[in-house]
């Protein structure tokens, strides 16, 4: 068994000229594209992540990721899980990823999966910091699922595009909304109590640097 290093599994997702980012497609890969390679090898995975991100550029366009602490027999497993995926081959299918692969590029280092400028005590923290917040992010995309399939009297997600994308956009505009009526206290807030309320400086637009208190 080689040892464990970061794995990068990529998701390149369509994004015609003329549209906007399909951002419901993340949380349909979230919800049961990594969920299901989490779930299936929680014992072989030390730490993982999401990474989410659209931009008009030749970098990536709009691109979900998923970052796993791996031995590279274990990325070799899961990228089998990932290709042989339901939802995985629906969205292929359907010609709505445009490239998935699994990165070359491996990071050795547990603490580089964030940035190098970041003092390293943060570095070597952070990656359990994130693991905990695409944790939340995939409880409650799960939790909404079934609260919505219930409300339309559905037991299962149809493989259908047009329902199955009607879905995906009420969980993301329900799970939106919550960020945007409770994120202040449920995070940031009791995030800010753990740091013994001290005030933050955040960047603001058009506004330059504030210090504040959540």
């Amino acid at each position: 068994m080689t040892a464990e290093r970061w794995n990068k599994f990529n998701f390149r997702i369509q994004w015609p000229d003329e549209c906007q980012p399909r951002t419901w497609i993340d949380f349909a890969i979230t919800d049961k594209v990594a969920r299901s390679i989490i779930d299936s090898k929680k014992s072989d995975i030390r730490c993982w992540r999401f990474h989410r991100r659209w931009r008009r550029d030749t970098q990536a366009g709009h691109e979900f990721t998923i970052d796993l602490y791996i031995s590279d027999e274990t990325a070799v497993e899961i990228d089998s899980l990932v290709r042989g995926n339901d939802m995985f081959k629906f969205l292929q299918d359907e010609l709505l990823l445009e490239k998935y692969f699994l990165a070359d590029e491996k990071i050795a280092e547990f603490k580089d999966n964030g940035e190098k400028h970041w003092p390293m005590s943060i570095q070597k923290s952070w990656p359990c910091f994130i693991q905990g917040v695409c944790e939340t992010f995939l409880n409650m995309i799960a939790s909404t699922r079934c609260s919505i399939l219930e409300s339309h009297s559905m037991q299962e997600l149809p493989l259908e595009r047009a329902k199955l994308e009607s879905i995906y956009k009420e969980i993301e505009t329900t799970i939106s909304g919550m960020w945007q009526e409770y994120g202040n206290e449920v995070f940031l807030h009791h995030l800010n109590a753990i740091f013994g309320y001290v005030p933050v400086v955040t960047q603001a637009s058009n506004i330059g640097n504030i210090l504040i208190r959540f």
